[in-house]
């Protein structure tokens, strides 16, 4: 089971993985990270009961180093399911993260 300790492992993971981008932007990236977090305080995935956002940083982190991989991706991917688990709406992903990524989260 992932600790919040481990969860903090794997911010620091993607931070440093999205490091040497060039669109990377840590103060965005940080924000679409503790968004995520706290949208999905309190879920677990359902077998292990690890915190549930450990998913999808796990999802991030594999796509970035794809060949069209951009900053609006890594965020969708930390957001893509909190539209379907959360109360979180599409307007809100726009508002915060901007179109790009609110129609990817929309897929």
């Amino acid at each position: 089971m992932y600790s919040n300790v481990n969860l903090k492992l794997k911010y620091e993971e993607i931070l440093k993985k999205c490091e040497t981008k060039h669109w990377y932007n840590s103060e965005l990236l940080e924000i679409a990270l503790e968004f995520g977090k706290n949208k999905h305080k309190g879920q677990e995935r359902k077998i292990s009961g690890d915190p549930y956002f450990i998913h999808p940083i796990r999802v991030a982190i594999n796509l970035i180093d794809e060949p069209d991989s951009d900053l609006d991706l890594i965020i969708a991917a930390l957001l893509h399911d909190t539209v379907e688990d959360t109360t979180t709406t599409f307007e809100e992903i726009e508002k915060n993260f901007g179109k790009k990524t609110e129609i990817l989260v929309n897929g």
